[in-house]
């Protein structure tokens, strides 16, 4: 089996402007911030080795099963010496061309480490990277950014054998031509780029790929935009987060992704009602007897389905799994809403009280029988971090494993607030109260009905 030398890289500088936003450090360098350089490159056992070189191919692109388990392997090998997480990949991979893969593993190493995900790809930048690829070389590096980095590795196997020499094998010694000696600016500097800017919540990517001489070149850029970030056709929370948490692919699929395609809404009516306007009608609690009103939906990204909830904590599926409720069980305060884990398709309950229920869900921690200001109204959930934001009526923001951006929590409102949304592409959240008014913390204002006279209140806000 013919090989070419694994992992020959290179690198463009990291350019650093004076009185960039967003950085969570002041010494000049975003990656400072993110993590400090391993003492020297990461020796894998032989065992791992022999199974990566049994099992992958170089030229072109090996995408097999066997290939990306073994792979993946040394990449987890590389987070237990960090006292890690192993890495677990998307349930769609295999569908995912290379430059998706390229940036889905960035993400899932930033997120190992409790950085904020990348948002998206965006073809502007996967333009440039593909030059790069192309060219068998490290891509042109944009100027005029707030941040700018870039990334080539060549005659890899496959995106995670590009990601184990760039996070693990980009010291003295390793295949990184940026780094002659010990200690050179080069050494780890696509580390750097990958876990850079820590704090940053409007950074995109973007990725190339080409088979060059019949080998493989995988290229990527990093950007953090000035201002407004052009359109994003692959971002982590509508295309990587929503497939986290289910069981591995044995095989890639034969066509296309699983996921359903979705459009359209669905209204829910306090006797279990649905209209569906633009979306799948899978059945609904409507005209059945109920033992409370129905207080909210959510639905499953999985199947397209959705589930109902009652205040009394029932849930009702519909052509979405059943993972359990509080119906039937003794509650403090009642239920108030209901969101899907995008990592996991469970689901999580909250209530008035700030109770907070998991049903095939990881829990975090709630505001169930602390002292409360408010009542809480609703619940959102937070893709980048995997956790989820509880919100009062008099504006409180509550954070558990998710990023905290403020809250109207002790400001003077005109009514109280009846709900909160995420925004998937700042990874911030709007407030919204009965009288429509609307308040941003890291996201966009578009308007609001703040002021406005209403013929009924404002009950609820979505993306």
């Amino acid at each position: 089996m013919t090989r070419r030398s694994v992992g020959v890289l290179a690198a463009a500088l990291v350019v650093v402007l004076s009185g960039t936003v967003g950085y969570s450090t002041t010494s000049g360098s975003p990656a400072a911030a993110a993590q400090t350089d391993p003492a020297a490159n990461l020796t894998l056992p032989q065992s791992l080795l022999d199974t990566q070189y049994t099992d992958c191919r170089i030229e072109p692109i090996d995408n097999s099963v066997g290939c990306t388990e073994a792979l993946l392997a040394e990449i987890n090998y590389g987070l237990a010496t960090e006292r890690l997480a192993p890495m677990a990949l998307p349930s769609n991979w295999y569908s995912l061309s290379v430059p998706e893969q390229t940036f889905v593993v960035v993400d899932l190493e930033r997120v190992a480490r409790g950085l904020q995900p990348f948002r998206g790809l965006s073809f502007i930048w996967d333009a440039v990277a593909q030059t790069g690829a192309e060219s068998y070389q490290d891509p042109p590096t944009p100027q005029g950014y707030a941040w700018e980095g870039t990334e080539w590795a060549g005659g890899v196997a496959n995106p995670l054998q590009a990601d184990f020499v760039w996070m693990y094998n980009d010291g003295f010694g390793s295949p990184n031509i940026d780094c002659p000696s010990a200690g050179a600016p080069g050494c780890w500097i696509h580390r750097n780029n990958m876990l850079a800017v820590g704090s940053c919540t409007t950074c995109l990517v973007g990725a190339g790929y080409a088979t060059v001489d019949g080998f493989a070149s995988v290229a990527a850029v990093f950007v953090e935009p000035n201002g407004a970030a052009p359109p994003l056709a692959f971002t982590w929370a509508n295309n990587v987060a929503p497939f986290l948490g289910r069981p591995q692919p044995t095989e890639p699929p034969v066509s296309g992704s699983s996921r359903p395609a979705t459009g359209g809404y669905r209204e829910v009516a306090a006797d279990g009602g649905i209209f569906a306007m633009g979306a799948p009608y899978y059945g609904s609690m409507g005209g059945t007897p109920l033992a409370a009103p129905v207080v909210g939906m959510a639905v499953d990204p999985w199947t397209a389905g959705y589930w109902e909830v009652a205040s009394d904590g029932g849930v009702f599926a519909f052509n979405a799994p059943f993972y359990g409720s509080m119906g039937g069980r003794r509650l403090d305060a009642p239920i108030v809403g209901i969101v899907t884990d995008p990592a996991t398709g469970g689901y999580w309950e909250v209530a008035a009280d700030g109770g907070v229920f998991a049903f095939n869900a990881p829990f975090f921690g709630s505001m169930g029988g602390q002292p409360l200001s408010a009542r809480v109204v609703g619940i959102a959930a937070d893709p980048g971090k995997f956790g989820y934001w509880e919100v009062a009526a008099d504006g409180g923001v509550f954070a558990f494993r998710a990023s905290f951006f403020g809250s109207m929590g002790g400001q003077p409102l005109s009514a109280p607030v009846v709900g909160m949304a995420l925004d998937p592409w700042t990874g911030g959240y709007w407030e919204v109260a009965a009288d429509g008014g609307v308040f941003t913390f890291n996201a966009p204002f578009y308007g609001s009905e703040g002021g406005v006279a209403l013929q009924a209140p404002v009950a609820g806000i979505a993306l």
